[in-house]
């Protein structure tokens, strides 16, 4: 209930669920020349081993190219403790993510999600009005729509696809 809090608009939004293995195909079909790194998040309490990840010490020949060696030297060195490490306070989430590395100047990039989206969950609150143009937009998929439902305080998950 605190995640849909937080991030699921108060209950007003969606949740999607991907399989994993599936989502990290599709991503290695795309950008198979990109660097993926993935894994569950480690939480624990912030210490000064983490903190070496957020100071960055650089030499006069790293300053000529920057950017190579902040993705290819510190990036790559701290990606644990920047990217799969999240205070205790966040325990709760259980979290798996997902870290695609590239030299690519590009800033967009796609990631066609059709064979990897596995169901969408409704929250408490997701508006009515909304429900035809979500089935219309899964009507040809095997995508299942589940709403989160609380009976006497107490929540559940009912399918209605």
């Amino acid at each position: 209930m605190r995640m849909w809090a937080q991030y699921g608009d108060l209950h007003r939004g969606l949740c999607l669920a991907f399989s994993r293995d599936d989502l990290v195909d599709d991503i290695k079909k795309t950008y198979n020349n990109f660097k993926l790194y993935r894994g569950d998040i480690r939480y624990k309490d912030s210490s000064t081993d983490v903190r070496k990840a957020y100071h960055i010490n650089i030499n006069s020949d790293a300053l000529i190219n920057f950017r190579d060696f902040f993705i290819t030297e510190h990036l790559i060195r701290y990606r644990e403790d920047l990217f799969f490490t999240k205070n205790t306070d966040w325990k709760d989430e259980f979290e798996y993510r997902l870290l695609l590395l590239t030299d690519n100047k590009k800033s967009d990039y796609f990631i066609d999600i059709h064979n990897s989206l596995k169901a969408v969950f409704c929250g408490l609150d997701f508006p009515d009005v909304y429900m035809s143009s979500l089935r219309n937009l899964l009507e040809y998929s095997n995508v299942e729509i589940y709403r989160l439902v609380l009976s006497n305080g107490v929540p559940s998950v009912i399918k209605l696809k």
